[in-house]
């Protein structure tokens, strides 16, 4: 009896091994699991976001983004000091590192001479990249259009202008002149190079075109600039977006106040610069939505040849804001086949600010950007207005970096990915802050894919498997999960994703990421592993002062190499 006891157990672990083969072997030839629409994406900076500045203690807002043909990508804003702001642009690799092809370190500051904001940015056929806004450097320190053209190493391009930037007075109206304000907010270039900017002065829509010389065209009206009231009694007229149809008309939105309220605006110029009187009767219309306020903030053509227009209501008797969009016909009349009656509402729980930009994919669903609840916001809808469930579950998400964040522009790649621009921070400090989104679904890296090649060696992904945030102890000390090819030898580094002047030295005027550690060990025969570190008293007490620092890894494992972001939290308060 005792030999046949003996012998069931070895019948009964035998059969347990083989089980858990048959499983593991199930497991090797399951297909990789897929990351969904609207997840963020894991190859932009291992989290899919990332914030950079232009140094310690500046005011920097990306506000808006491009995506040139080699899927770099570009983004422009302001930079710079509260009180001397610049135009900002950087520009990132399609991994979301710094491209230092681009003036050496990714990123340009460029100044009129006073107080600038870039507004809009868009990149031609030759890759020179065009960015537009507004600048109080004109004359009696009014406001003027700005604009600037770079080449693709980030040097301003002295075939436009002279010197690579050009300051436009549109209208004089006032009095004294330094309450004139000409800005210009939006971008875009025609089929034949010329460059449209448009944006708003003392109750009108203003648009300006250009040569590719920067000269302004005097084909368009006469004299390269044109302006567009809505009416006698209007008593704040702001324009903020631009788009150029298929037959070279263009097509500009915002908002008009009159005494009956605020409302969506949207016009219509020909070629010439007139405006097209087969657009609602005169060129010109105003929307009512929801019975409120409401504000645009830009405008797209989808493929079908319907214009929509997007940005911000508050509607009657309500407080809180929410996303609207307003859609119309080529004949300037809303069009009902658009979520019903031509409009759309909706929000993202709490206050929802839809003052980002609009973005058309290829199959006419719409992007819209903006900010809810301190967070980024992003919505997508199908081509008839319909909230696609198809993106993140609902057709809505919210993104939080740890601060304040709102996002103002959004561009498509190629690869249906897209990207978010705009700012985020903790006190007085902000950042340029970016966000890239799957359009369809993918693989997922390391998410369900491994494969069995032998008994005891799994072969495993290399990337980061820790906390989006992770909280530091008061001696410094944490650690960080990552996962990787089993006995594979590996290696990690660790750098604030932020710039910070060097306190010593003659490298005390440069500003840099600091480093924050390194590692090297080996993977054990699970694949995952816990990486400890400890900061240095003089990056603890910083942690402390910031409460919260953005970080970057670069893990590295063989012929692997994998780049993540995390944000470190600071130690809880002694009582």
């Amino acid at each position: 009896m005792t030999v046949g006891t003996a012998r069931g157990r070895a019948d009964s672990r035998t059969l347990r091994r083989w089980v858990l083969a048959a499983a593991m072997g199930l497991l090797a030839t399951a297909p990789a699991a897929w990351a969904a629409p609207g997840d963020l994406d894991p190859f932009f900076d291992g989290d899919g976001r990332l914030t950079s500045g232009f140094g310690t203690g500046t005011h920097d807002q990306a506000r808006a983004v491009a995506v040139q043909a080699d899927g770099k990508i570009v983004a422009a804003g302001n930079g710079g000091s509260l009180n001397d702001q610049d135009f900002a642009v950087a520009r990132y690799n399609p991994d979301g590192s710094p491209d230092t092809t681009f003036d050496g370190d990714g990123s340009v500051l460029t100044g009129f001479g006073k107080g600038e904001t870039a507004n809009d940015v868009a990149i031609q056929a030759d890759g020179k990249i065009v960015v537009a806004g507004y600048s109080t450097a004109g004359q009696n320190g009014d406001e003027d259009f700005a604009v600037a053209r770079y080449h693709a190493d980030g040097e301003l391009d002295s075939s436009f202008s002279g010197d690579g930037k050009e300051l436009t007075n549109v209208t004089q109206c006032c009095s004294p002149p330094a309450n004139d304000h000409d800005r210009g907010e939006d971008v875009a270039i025609q089929a034949d190079g010329k460059i449209v900017v448009g944006g708003w002065g003392h109750l009108v829509f203003e648009v300006v075109r250009y040569e590719p010389d920067g000269d302004l065209d005097l084909t368009f009206d006469g004299d390269g600039k044109q302006t567009l009231a809505f009416g006698p009694d209007e008593l704040q007229t702001r324009a903020s977006g631009l788009a150029i149809e298929p037959d070279g008309n263009i097509v500009q939105a915002g908002w008009s106040q009159g005494p009956n309220g605020t409302n969506f605006a949207v016009a219509r110029y020909k070629t010439d610069g007139a405006p097209d009187d087969s657009f609602s009767g005169d060129g010109r219309r105003t929307t009512d939505i929801a019975g409120g306020g409401e504000l645009a903030s830009d405008v797209a053509v989808q493929p079908n040849g319907r214009i929509v227009v997007a940005g911000n209501t508050v509607p009657a008797g309500e407080s809180q804001s929410r996303f609207a969009l307003a859609a119309h016909t080529p004949e300037g009349v809303l069009d009902v086949s658009f979520a019903g009656d031509g409009t759309q509402v909706f929000d993202f729980g709490g206050s929802s600010f839809g003052g980002g930009r609009l973005a058309v994919q290829l199959d006419g669903k719409l992007l819209q950007a903006g900010g809810a609840n301190d967070d980024f916001a992003l919505a997508r809808l199908t081509p008839d207005g319909a909230l696609d469930a198809t993106f993140s579950g609902d057709g809505k998400l919210t993104t939080d970096f740890g601060g304040g964040e709102f996002a103002r522009g959004v561009a498509i790649q190629a690869d249906g990915k897209v990207v978010l621009a705009g700012s985020g921070g903790l006190g007085g400090d902000s950042d340029f802050a970016l966000a890239r989104y799957l359009g369809v679904s993918e693989p997922s890296p390391g998410g369900g894919g491994g494969q069995l090649t032998g008994p005891q060696r799994t072969e495993l992904a290399l990337r980061y498997a820790g906390a989006r945030v992770v909280r530091v102890s008061r001696t410094g000390r944490f650690a960080l999960g990552l996962q990787g090819p089993a006995g594979a030898a590996a290696s990690i580094a660790l750098r604030t994703a932020r710039a910070f002047r060097s306190p010593v030295g003659k490298a005390q005027r440069r500003r840099r990421p600091l480093r924050l550690g390194s590692r090297r060990f080996t993977f054990p025969a699970s694949g995952r592993v816990r990486v400890r570190f400890r900061l240095s008293r003089r990056n603890l007490k910083l942690l402390r002062r910031a409460r919260r620092l953005r970080t970057r890894g670069v893990a590295t494992a063989g012929a692997q190499r994998a780049r993540f972001g995390f944000t470190l939290k600071a130690p809880r308060r002694l009582r």
